[in-house]
């Protein structure tokens, strides 16, 4: 069945079948706004994504639960990387009226699967008709005031952090837009790896929040658009320099294997290849120990990567005995 055989308010009844209610939604969807009760003492958080075909997603490509889990997730990111709680989500799309409902459905099943584990209700949004399919989720989550980071905090001497491996979602990409696919046999276990770490990314609120909880972070940021990018943010929102360790940064086995199979530059995939959504920090030595022994407890690896510099020393990378400039090199919408 198509969209418009279905018709708008059709579908916006099967797509908010699942929206479970809770304690906190007063009022869910089915009036003109929802009525949302928020944690006294607590600060409000909001954030907002939007994908759209063609230039986040290849429609024929990626599973359509992915892409819902993937629209919740990057928000996620977004709200871990305040040290937030996630709460509330909406979300609107513009569909092409011969978009096939099974396909929306199967958008919000991955939606909702994620929304459930995070404890995120759905409370509203709005569909329109389009040329081209475009999702956009807003999530508002919750913080308390002295838990919430910024990028602005870093300070000379702190060290640089990062959690996870770097480089799986960009591979992933890689191997999908190889053509032709090259002889895989002995790496089919990795590519799987890689295209899953890109279109099922895994927000890292729980460390997030945990690290912010115990006053650890000076300054915090998700890897959205890569490495460099993040880097410099920081960097430019704190007025600090930095030196990152080539040898120190943790390369995905999975952008290793594309690397070499594919012919690309892995400090490409690391670097600037973005959508990891891993997390970016900044904290004082005598701080580590703990934030180490956090995470592992919560099961995600962290690395130091580098140290915060004075502002004039720049933003530096060492690669091989040399330095040179690390460059925000992320992606552009707009370059």
């Amino acid at each position: 069945m198509r969209i418009k055989e279905l018709g708008e308010f059709g579908l916006i009844e099967r797509l908010t079948q699942a929206a479970a209610s809770r304690d906190d939604v007063v009022v869910g969807i089915g009036d003109d706004a929802a009525v949302l009760r928020v944690t006294p003492g607590s600060l409000l958080v909001a954030s907002s994504d939007m994908l759209v075909e063609g230039v986040h997603f290849l429609k024929d490509r990626i599973p359509a639960r992915a892409l819902g889990h993937k629209l919740l997730a990057i928000s996620l990111s977004d709200m871990a990387a305040m040290g937030a709680t996630p709460k509330f989500a909406l979300v609107s799309l513009a569909l092409p009226q011969d978009t096939e409902v099974e396909f929306i459905q199967n958008v919000y099943d991955g939606l909702h699967c994620l929304a459930d584990r995070f404890g995120v209700s759905l409370v509203g949004g709005d569909t329109v008709s389009a040329s081209q399919l475009v999702l956009d989720l807003t999530v508002l989550g919750e913080v308390v005031p002295d838990n919430y980071r910024l990028r602005s905090g870093a300070r000379s001497g702190d060290l640089i952090i990062v959690t996870g491996d770097l480089g799986s979602s960009a591979a992933g990409l890689a191997w999908e837009l190889a053509s032709p696919d090259p002889d895989r046999a002995s790496a089919a276990n990795l590519r799987e790896q890689s295209i899953r770490s890109h279109y099922w990314p895994e927000p890292q609120v729980a460390v997030a929040r945990a690290w912010c909880g115990q006053g650890l972070l000076t300054a915090l940021n998700d890897i959205s658009d890569g490495l460099a990018s993040e880097v410099n943010e920081i960097c430019t929102a704190s007025k600090a320099g930095a030196v990152l360790y080539a040898d120190q940064i943790p390369i995905s086995p999975c952008a290793s294997e594309a690397a070499t199979l594919l012919d690309k530059d892995i400090w490409e995939l690391c670097l600037n290849g973005g959508e990891d959504y891993q997390l970016l920090a900044t904290l004082p030595g005598d701080q580590l120990s703990v934030a180490t022994r956090t995470a592992a407890e919560l099961g995600v690896k962290v690395s130091v990567i580098g140290e915060i510099k004075p502002e004039a020393e720049g933003i530096m990378l060492v690669k091989g005995g040399r330095t040179a400039t690390l460059s925000k090199a992320g992606y552009d919408h707009f370059a």
